[in-house]
């Protein structure tokens, strides 16, 4: 296609001031060259653009330079613009390739001169971020080479900010906001998530996740009309993070779900291109204009393999911790007949053991006044692990913040569930008080095998045996949906804020490898 540029000098024109802040454009100096569109553009031209992001991306941007990675995003957001049907993509790619040039500068006014009527949130981890995208994609929309190809559309100078710039005499406009900031009265026909976690650290900070699945669930959704569209685009931080819990909720299409997944890895894995999504040899790069094949080599060198595979491959994984090497747990849906039946809850709630022949169900407590005093409590866990040929298995973990008395139910409640032939281990304060707490115990769980276990001493030394077990590969869990919340707690041990299920799942496990040091067996006195 012919490009139609020419190259022009200006003055600088006076300094404005554009909402509170003194700009002076794009000039550096009395004069400037800047790039200007010619106006011997055909029809056919025109519409050759106009119904194509790249194309538009490109006569908008002169000398911008696309991978096959651009091309393949620009033709798929292009049926999506122009095909008038809802669509949920996920957009998954490696940091620093472009993806938001398109995405977040070139797409909004895309969008907006084919669906005049159907706003557009554009939003971030931040508004800053928010904000500078908005402004990146409203001169765009400014430019003389936005005109030359949709001159029926002007700006709506009233109502023209960063935060929302609107069409002229239409009901579409762009609104700009970080997670979590104020959209409430706005409805979107195109949602645009570009970047909602800031960072590594930030992906792999629960609280940071949880917020931002709230955000997702209570705020967000909320705003997206009934056939409106959403293009979530991020790099994997975490297995959990949005992306991971949205497609756990709602599935893929090629699952029978809602979403579509685009996934563009850093380095081509497969070893035949036809199985690549763009179509690489094994080791190609995913935009060789901006990075080499021997450029992200050695880059994988430095951030090391957990990194790598998550941030740039888009293949998160568990973190492997450092005390406890959590990527060395398998997760299993079936354990010896030895030890337990295991009967299928359901599709979300996973595994549960049943008929229990032997293990022991340690309890660490946190209902004491001490404790409960912390802003964020830990809470009363209890782990239930048993033992075949060396290999230790975490059946299940209760994790609830509760009172002295509901502890007392859930302990009494949980004994009966699991049945007699399981030990019963509660962690025992020094003094008469926590002497007097495990004889009420006895009491009102005879014909249990019940004793108290001193809370003194280290807990990195009283974890340590239970660590080594995990780090060599001897310790599986039963697939349930407390797996997540354990594995985090004992991926961030002992700099964690939380440490009960480390507690409890290390109590039960010494409490098993003692009975087996002299000659008993989980199950029996």
């Amino acid at each position: 296609m012919v490009k139609h540029h020419r190259v022009i000098k200006v003055k600088e024109p006076d300094r404005i001031n554009v909402e509170g802040g003194n700009v002076s454009g794009w000039f550096f100096g009395e004069l400037a060259e800047r790039i200007a569109p010619q106006d011997d553009m055909t029809v056919d031209e025109r519409e050759e653009i106009q119904n194509s992001l790249l194309l538009y991306t490109q006569h908008t941007f002169p000398g911008y330079k696309a991978d096959e990675f651009h091309r393949h995003v620009c033709k798929r957001l292009t049926e999506i613009v122009t095909g008038g049907e809802a669509k949920y993509v996920m957009l998954f790619a490696p940091p620093q390739t472009g993806k938001s040039e398109i995405v977040s500068t070139r797409l909004p006014s895309f969008w907006l001169s084919h669906n005049p009527d159907l706003p557009v949130g554009l939003i971030s981890y931040g508004a800053s971020l928010a904000y500078r995208n908005s402004r990146n994609a409203r001169s765009v929309f400014e430019s003389p080479f936005y005109k030359q190809i949709f001159p029926e559309f002007q700006k709506d100078i009233v109502n023209w900010r960063v935060a929302d710039w609107h069409l002229y005499d239409q009901k579409g406009y762009t609104m700009a906001a970080g997670v979590g900031g104020a959209i409430t009265g706005h409805g979107f026909g195109l949602g645009i998530i570009d970047d909602p976690i800031e960072n590594w650290a930030a992906g792999q900070s629960e609280t940071i996740r949880e917020s931002l699945w709230e955000w997702w669930l209570g705020t967000f959704k909320t705003r997206m009309w009934e056939q409106g569209s959403i293009i979530l685009m991020m790099t994997r931080w975490n297995e959990d993070d949005l992306a991971g819990r949205i497609l756990e909720r709602e599935g893929r299409v090629e699952e029978g779900g809602k979403w579509e997944v685009l996934s563009y890895s850093a380095l081509a894995e497969e070893e035949n291109a036809e199985d690549d999504i763009i179509k690489r040899e094994y080791g190609e790069a995913i935009a060789p204009s901006r990075y080499s094949s021997k450029y992200l080599e050695s880059l994988k060198l430095d951030v090391g393999d957990y990194i790598w595979n998550a941030e740039y491959q888009q293949r998160p994984s568990a973190p492997q911790g450092t005390f406890f090497k959590i990527g060395k747990i398998n997760i299993v849906d079936a354990v010896p007949a030895e030890i337990c039946n295991v009967i299928k809850l359901d599709d979300i709630s996973g595994f549960a053991p049943t008929s229990i022949k032997h293990g022991t169900r340690y309890w660490d407590l946190a209902a004491t006044e001490k404790k409960t005093l912390k802003k964020d409590p830990d809470s009363t866990s209890g782990s239930l692990v048993a033992d075949h040929e060396s290999i230790y298995y975490l059946l299940d973990n209760i994790n609830e913040q509760l009172g002295p008395y509901e502890v007392q139910d859930i302990i009494k409640l949980t004994a009966k569930v699991d049945g007699k032939a399981v030990r019963i281990r509660i962690e025992q304060e020094p003094g008469a008080a926590g002497k007097s707490l495990i004889a009420d115990y006895i009491r009102v769980l005879t014909g249990f095998m019940i004793e108290g276990a001193l809370a003194s001493g280290d807990k990195m030394v009283k974890a340590s045996a239970y660590a080594s077990q995990v780090n060599a590969g001897n310790v599986k869990f039963l697939k349930a949906p407390w797996n997540k919340k354990v594995l985090a707690q004992m991926a961030s041990f002992p700099q964690g804020v939380h440490d009960d299920d480390v507690d409890s799942g290390a109590g039960a496990f010494n409490d098993i490898a003692s009975a087996d040091q002299w000659g008993g067996k989980s199950g029996s006195l």
